[in-house]
Parts: C-alpha cells; structure tokens; sequence
C-alpha cells in the first residue's frame, strides 16, 4: 500500500511540475478576440530584471478592411492606450510608432493601421522590486474602425519572475520586436517651416544633409495639434505642403516624413523644427559665431598640447624677416583651413551615407587614437634631438623645431585642427550644428569662419605691423623650451593611452607600448649614424607603427571596456532615452554629454560637476544625473546630439520637467553658474532619492 501511496504521490508532483511548466510565462500573453480584433502583449525577455529598462509591445490584429490608429488619427477616430497598474517607482514610456497609412473612410482621412501593428514600449524596473514571481496589469484600450468603429477593452494580467543575475533572457519574440524597429523612425530631420502666399496652406522644406540623396520624399503625417489637415500633402522633391485647419495650431508644427530608396525599402523621420531654427538664422549671424568659436577654441583644454607648439614657433620667428613669417603664417592658415575643409567634408559625406556620427568622430576610432600617440611620441623624441627624420613621411615630427619652414608650418596647422577637432567651444556648437543642417557650400563656409577664428591671432602677429614686439626676443634659452616641450606631448601621450584602454582594453595599450620600445630602438640606432642599416631601420619602424594601429583597431569584445560601465556610478546612471524620459517623468534631470577624449569635458567634470557642493546642490533639487559618454561610437548619443542642435561635446542638458524644452548650459562649466541653475528650480515633492 505504501508503494502505492508513494507512486501516486510522484505521478501527482509530476502532473503538478508540468502544469507549472505549462503556466511557465512564454513572452507573451494570451492572444484576446475583441470584436473585429486579435490584442496580445509581448515582452522581449522572459524575466523582469531589476534596475533595467525593458522592452515590451502592443500587438494588434484587425480583421481584414478594419483599421486601429496612429498617434495622429487624423480627421476622426482614437489612438490606442494602455494603463500600466504598476507600484510605485516603475515608469512606462510612449508607445513608439512605426509608419502608418492614410485611410481614406468618404470624405475623411484616417492615419492607422490596417493589417498587424505592433507598438513597443519601454519599461523601467525598480531596482528595488520584490524575489518571487510579479504579478502585472495592464489595461489596453483601443478603437477598431472599418467604416463603423468599436471600441474595446481589456485588462491583461500575467506573471513574470526575477532575474536578479543581470543577464537578459531573450524570449521568442525577441526577432519579432527587432524586425518592428526598422519600421520606427530613425531620427530626427532638419526642416524649415514657411507659409504659402495665400496663407491657407503650410510649406515644410526637408532640407537635413544627413538623409541620403538616393531616397525619395514619398508621404508626410502631421503630428496632432499642427494645426495642419490630414489630407494627403502635395510632394514636390523634398518639399511638403499641406492645408491648414480652421482651428489654430494648439503646438509647434511636426510630423513624420517618410522616404523611399530605389529597392522599395521605406524610412522615416521625425521633423525637427527647432534643429531648422538654426539653419533659418541669418547666415552672416552663424558665420560671426564660427569665427568667435574657432577664435575661443585657441584657450580651450582641447588644444592645450598644441600650445606649446605654437609658443615656440611664435618665439623663433619673433626676430625674422617679415616676409618669412609672414610665408609661414600663410603656411600654417593652409593647414589650418584645409584640414578643417577635410573633416568638414569627410563628417558630410558619411551624414550624406546614413552614418550617426558628429563632430570629433574621428577620435572614436582606436586606431586614430593609435597613430596620434605614435605621432607625439615621434615629436617628443624630436623635440629631444634623439631622432631627425628627414623625409615627408615624419615631417610632423619636425613641427617647433630650429629647421621648419613652410612645410612644417602647415602641417603644423594640420596638427593643431587634428587635435582641436574633438571639442567644442562657447559659440562653436552652436555653428557646427548650424552648418550640419544647411546645404553641403554653406556648411563648408561655415567651418572655414571655424578655421579662419581659429588661426586669426596668428595671422595678426605676422600681418600687423609692430605686433611681434610683443613676444620676447629669441636666444640660447630657446633651445632649453624646445627640449622642455617634448614633455607636455609625453603627458598628451599618457592621456591618449588613458582613452584607448577606455576603448580597446590593456591589449591595446600593450601594444602601443611595443610600438613606443621599437621607435626607441629606432631613435637609438639613427644616432649611430650607421648609414648601411637605415633602409632597414625604417622598414622595421614602419611595420611596426602598422601592425600596432591594426592592432588597436581590432577591438577585443572580452577587454572593450564602454563609458556606462567605466564612468558611471550610483550618482551618475547610463544615458539611455528611455531612462531620460523615465527620469523626467519623476522630476528635473541633468544630462552630461561627454567623452573620454575630450578634454574640456574631463576638465569640467573633474573641476565642477564632481564638487561636493555641486553634486548637493543636485541632490537638494532632486536632479538626476545622467551620463551619455561618447567615448566608443554610439549613434542613439549621436542622435540625441543632433535632437538638441548640436554635433560635439561637451554638451550640458538641463530638463527642467517632463514638458518643457532643455536648457544648454555652456561648453565651459563653473560651479557658480550650475549652481545657480539648480536653485532655480522647484524641489520635486514626495520625490524617492
């Protein structure tokens, strides 16, 4: 009996070990029939994790001729909701809509769905959330439309258990929720906004470089209170027209525009008429601040390893011929400009291509990273007399030396923009993000006013007469600062290996180092003076500086170490738009964009935003911090860069609330003026901290 006792006891903990396999949560739940509809949630991971930001979804499945709608219904109609019955200190963002179709029901204009939608949205889990399995509600609410429309209900109740390892677990419908995001916008897009003559219609030129010129202006839905019909516009090229409603506009004019490629492939963007703000400003106007901006960026920490540089040069030139140093500011304003040109047109080309990239792109690459400390490392040894490299290969290494001439007063300005790229100064965000937004001729003049600011009091100490009385005499002691310059390049070196780790990891570093010994080696063995073995010598240093920057390209994913996880703490979170909009849900929010490399931004950080009475004075106010670092590619910062008007950092973002625009702080930071920011605003009442 006891046998027969204990048999049905295992085949009852069976049977109950499968029911709970079966109620097992799948990523989804059940499927409801409403009338003319099938509604489901879905859930990209099988387990809620706590502190994350997840992602979920609304599936929608009308029958065949029945619509649901857009953000925008249009002339009538409803978009859906959803009602999240969570605890405190969880937050659900927007849904975020993919493109939609117009709709035509009689006379009227519908924007919606026909056929399956499915509208993702992110949730923010507390990092505070319970062991066992969480039970959640959801209460979905939508209208279903073919000519009459029903509207429905329901309220979805499912479990999910906690994953406190970190990991995610993707569920089933993972592919299915990656493959709805090409249907999402993929950003936002410049656009100036004008009226027609007879005032009764709105016109929207498209005019963003940074779409591809291969893709066709195909359809345009106005967002909701523009004030603008939603009857189909008339497209001419990248030109938008549409009617405007009795009723005034309740917000700013925007909306989606969505665009085709040659293979039938359809993209979309939000319009931007704030970035187009800046492309609508007098061009003189922009042109003023870029040459402010380039003029200022001469002080800026950016450019501090090249100063020594041009103290050098500007003190051995200071008892030459006028019309020597007059060839060589004329020299060196070449570097300057065409450098400038360069990156200009290089950072157009790839905006042109679909790239997410931004001013100082360059600097996020390892391997740049690689041959910039190997370039200062050569300059340094230069500077020491250890090395004389007389060929056009390793002239750089001759910029602030005894023998430079015009050539190496040009590449020493090719150097300076090289260095002085990655960071912004007051006035020059402002131009770059102007110029970004503008036709490719005006974005190119707008950076040569950069580069002209930038070389101007150079062009002064040699174009104006008595100005070089100035600067000190030369003699003997030039020699001891020349020697002396080779070790703030040592430092710059020290900082450039700081950010490659912060990109590639001590591999990267290593080999860096390797590169250093063997241009040591090489520097040793040219002072021997061994003519027979200098063609080998350079051989051996040029494989050698190859293989390390190859080398430090090749990112190694197990060492590849990202800012969120160097440089954020339990002060300062990740940059996320998901977490932005949970944190402005809750109150004000300061945003920190920054990056390794960019030395401005170490300085601010270190200078004001880490001070105690600067991080209280965020805690009094209730702030949260956010940190979008910059250092490795990233274009969802890059993107949001370009939301706020600009195309580099630093950049300071301060969301007052939920609503209202962000006010940019400027690119140079003092405690007094954060501060008195911060106290500007209203403690967040009954706030968490």
């Amino acid at each position: 009996m006891k046998k027969i006792l204990r048999g049905i006891g295992m085949g009852l903990g069976l049977m109950l070990m499968a029911f709970t396999d079966a109620m097992a949560f799948t990523g989804a739940t059940d499927s409801i029939r409403g009338e003319h509809i099938q509604v489901q949630l879905l859930s990209r991971e099988l387990s809620l994790r706590p502190g994350a930001t997840q992602t979920f979804a609304l599936r929608f499945q009308p029958d065949p001729h029945w619509h649901v709608y857009w953000k925008n219904p249009g002339d009538s109609g409803e978009a859906p909701r959803l009602q999240w019955q969570k605890p405190e200190g969880w937050t659900v963002s927007d849904f975020t809509w993919p493109m939609p179709a117009r709709i035509q029901v009689g006379p009227f204009y519908n924007i919606g769905y026909e056929g399956e939608v499915i509208l993702p949205f992110s949730v923010s889990v507390p990092a505070e959330v319970s062991d066992g399995p969480l039970t959640l509600d959801v209460l979905v609410k939508w209208l279903v439309c073919e000519e009459e429309c029903i509207p429905g209900q329901h309220l979805f109740s499912w479990s999910m258990p906690v994953n406190r390892g970190g990991t995610m677990e993707p569920s089933p419908w993972q592919p299915v929720l990656e493959k709805s995001a090409a249907l999402a916008p993929q950003g936002k897009a410049a656009a100036r906004l004008s009226e027609t003559a007879d005032g009764g219609s709105m016109r929207i030129e498209i005019n963003d470089p940074r779409i591809a010129s291969d893709l066709k202006l195909v359809n345009f839905f106005p967002d909701e209170g523009s004030g603008l019909k939603s009857a189909p516009p008339l497209l001419k090229e990248r030109t938008v027209t549409l009617e405007k409603t009795p009723e005034p506009a309740t917000r700013q004019v925007g909306g989606l525009a969505v665009f085709e490629a040659a293979d039938g492939q359809a993209k979309a963007y939000d319009l931007d008429m704030n970035a187009a703000s800046a492309s609508n400003e007098n061009l003189w106007l922009i042109l003023g601040l870029a040459f402010l901006g380039g003029l200022i960026l001469n002080i800026m920490p950016c450019v501090l390893p090249v100063l020594a540089i041009k103290v050098l040069s500007l003190v051995r030139e200071s008892g030459a011929e006028v019309r020597k140093v007059r060839l060589g500011s004329l020299a060196y304003g070449a570097g300057v400009l065409l450098s400038f040109l360069a990156l200009a047109g290089v950072l157009l080309l790839l905006k042109a291509g679909g790239e997410a990239v931004g001013w100082g792109f360059q600097l996020q690459s390892p391997a740049f990273i690689a041959v910039l400390a190997l370039l200062f490392f050569v300059m340094a040894l230069n500077f020491l007399d250890l090395i004389q490299p007389w060929n056009a290969f390793t002239r750089l290494g001759h910029v602030g030396s005894t023998q430079s001439g015009p050539t190496g007063q040009f590449f020493s300005g090719v150097l300076a923009v090289v260095v002085a790229s990655p960071c912004t100064g007051p006035f020059m965000g402002v131009a770059v993000g102007s110029a970004l937004t503008r036709t490719p001729w005006e974005s190119l003049l707008i950076f040569s006013g950069i580069g002209l600011g930038f070389l101007s009091p150079f062009l002064a100490l040699a174009w104006i007469p008595g100005s070089r009385r100035l600067l000190p005499k030369p003699g003997m002691w030039m020699e001891t600062l020349r020697q002396a310059m080779a070790f703030p390049l040592l430092l710059t070196i020290l900082w450039l290996l700081w950010v490659l780790e912060k990109q590639s990891g001590m591999q990267g570093v290593l080999w860096i180092l390797g590169a250093f010994i063997g241009l040591g080696f090489f520097a040793w063995f040219w002072r021997q003076r061994t003519s027979k073995t200098r063609s080998l010598v350079w051989t051996l240093a040029a494989l050698m500086t190859t293989l390390s920057a190859l080398a430090a390209y090749q990112q190694n994913p197990s060492v590849t170490r990202t800012a969120a996880a160097v440089q954020t703490t339990e002060v300062w979170k990740p940059f996320s738009r998901e977490a932005l909009e949970a944190a402005r849900k809750e109150g004000p929010v300061f945003v920190d964009f920054t990056a390794a490399w960019c030395v401005t931004c170490q300085v601010n950080k270190t200078l004001v935003l880490n001070r105690d009475d600067v991080q209280k004075a965020f805690q009094d106010q209730g702030v949260r911090l956010l940190r979008a670092d910059w250092t490795d590619y990233n274009p969802a910062i890059t993107k949001m860069l370009e939301s706020l008007g600009r195309q580099g950092v630093p950049v300071y973002a301060l969301y007052k609330d939920a609503t209202s625009e962000p006010l940019l702080l400027p690119e140079v930071l003092t405690p007094d003026l954060v501060m008195k920011e911060i106290q500007q605003l209203s403690p967040y009442a009954g706030r968490s901290k």
